[in-house]
């Protein structure tokens, strides 16, 4: 879904309008960033904030671990908002 709504996002915001995007750092926020910038969005992570898992996060820890996409034993991800800003009419 998340590649849907960056691809979206250009068509969706009127001129001079601004798209936030919060997700997991997991998700990979350079790719986020990049898709965003291809759309011809200006785009920057504005903030990153570690928090504990929540349940979703929680009942997919042993599928996390076996991916690598976690530490063993680890319990927290960062949280990342990215701003999309339409600069062109």
């Amino acid at each position: 879904m998340l590649d849907v709504l960056c691809r979206m996002m250009p068509r969706m915001l009127d001129s001079h309008g601004i798209g936030l995007i919060v997700h997991s750092a997991l998700c990979g926020p350079e790719a986020t960033l990049s898709q965003l910038r291809e759309g011809g969005l200006k785009a920057a992570v504005m903030a990153r904030e570690k928090v504990a898992f929540g349940p979703v996060m929680r009942e997919r820890v042993n599928w996390l671990e076996s991916a690598g996409l976690i530490e063993p034993g680890q319990r927290h991800e960062e949280l990342v908002v990215i701003r999309a800003d339409r600069t062109q009419s």
